[in-house]
């Protein structure tokens, strides 16, 4: 799959001649994503050795970067570094992984055909999310103009790096589940996501509010003053990180592991098709602000249909009840930002309001933690 996906990019970079040489330099990442197997010692749930790897090539890319990116016409050395990183990164897997498994012994199609069949069923879903985003960006640019696409395409970078923290988990949860699944102990699946929703909510509202309240500032330091009408763009989409936290937890950590890939894909599908119904119009009307509404309200499809599917399996009731109050003091809590933002109140008042209103929301808060953070999950 990955030597198609380099042939097929290797025909697009033929047949649109412009950026040559920086699209070939991102093909690196390509070819990065073939010597992948990062996939095995996640399976394995041996996170020591990817963390112990990704913080050492990525504190040696940005070294790299420092060193030898110095202008604007360093760009082919960036992307190199960046392409290459990767590459470099999941080649030294390798060793460990021979140890493990031995060299690759003979090749059997039948068993290559049906892993790529099983694989499939998870690249339809992850297609239709990178379509439905990219088409947001191309629609908007054509019913509105670059700038606005500027707007929202750095406005949903930020909420992107805000959700990786939170995608993080994935990675180490879903082996977990799907090992208890397979011993059928989903009362152990139940309070493992328990306390993985509660821990996400309790972490996720303040970050929110954060974000929603000092949007100005962020903007402003990120990406200058022209970048001024981005602020409610940003806000706007600041609303779609529970649902696509839920969404995450639902999807990921259990109709994944779970092997439910067929509601996963459907949940995945009617937001697609949902959001493109629904942002033309919305484009058209308010430019920039209606593609992040369009985005905001798929992602709220796809998060309740992860969850009607998953109550099939799981009591949906007895993983949100601890979050309960969580939800209330959080709305509460976006609440007042959106009301601070509307009053002209200097920043250090801002600053003050803010520091309280986290303050009240983390004690309000701190039994239901202490509660989770003590419950005992057995295998």
């Amino acid at each position: 799959m990955g030597t198609v996906s380099l042939i097929c990019y290797m025909i697009f970079i033929t047949s649109y001649d412009r950026y040559t040489v920086y699209l070939m330099a991102y093909s690196l990442s390509i070819v990065a994503v073939i010597f992948d197997v990062s996939w095995l010692f996640s399976g394995l749930e041996n996170f020591k050795i990817l963390a112990f790897r990704n913080i050492i090539v990525k504190l040696l890319a940005v070294t790299f970067i420092f060193l030898f990116v110095r202008s604007s016409s360093d760009l082919l050395i960036y992307i190199f570094i960046q392409s290459g990183s990767i590459l470099i990164s999941n080649i030294s897997l390798w060793p460990s992984a021979i140890k493990l498994v031995g060299w690759p012994q003979k090749i059997k199609f039948n068993g290559i055909f049906e892993q790529i069949t099983g694989s499939f069923q998870l690249f339809i879903p992850q297609i239709s999310v990178s379509i439905y985003l990219t088409l947001n960006k191309i629609l908007l640019g054509i019913f509105s103009n670059n700038e606005q696409v500027g707007f929202f395409d750095s406005s949903d970078k930020i909420i992107r790096m805000i959700f990786s923290l939170f995608v993080a988990v994935s990675t180490v949860v879903m082996p977990r589940v799907a090992n208890m699944y397979a011993k059928q102990k989903i009362s152990s699946i139940n309070k493992l996501l328990k306390s993985i929703m509660t821990i996400t909510l309790y972490v996720l509202f303040p970050l929110m509010f954060i974000l929603y309240i000092f949007a100005p500032i962020f903007v402003n330091i990120l990406f200058g003053s022209r970048y001024v009408e981005m602020i409610g763009i940003l806000r706007l989409m600041t609303i779609m990180l529970p649902s696509i936290a839920i969404a995450n937890v639902m999807g990921n950590q259990v109709l994944v592991p779970l092997k439910m890939i067929k509601e996963y894909t459907l949940s995945i599908v009617y937001g697609a098709i949902i959001n493109l119904a629904i942002e033309i119009p919305l484009i058209v009307l308010f430019r920039a602000n209606g593609a992040a509404v369009s985005v905001v309200f798929a992602e709220v499809i796809v998060m309740s249909f992860q969850i009607k599917y998953s109550r099939k399996i799981l009591d949906m009731r007895a993983i949100f009840k601890p979050a309960t109050a969580i939800f209330i003091t959080g709305f509460v809590l976006i609440f007042f930002a959106f009301a601070l933002s509307l009053l002209n109140f200097s920043t250090q008042i801002i600053i003050l309001i803010s520091g309280l209103l986290l303050i009240m929301y983390f004690v309000l808060n701190y039994k239901i933690l202490k509660n989770i953070l003590k419950m005992d999950i057995k295998e």
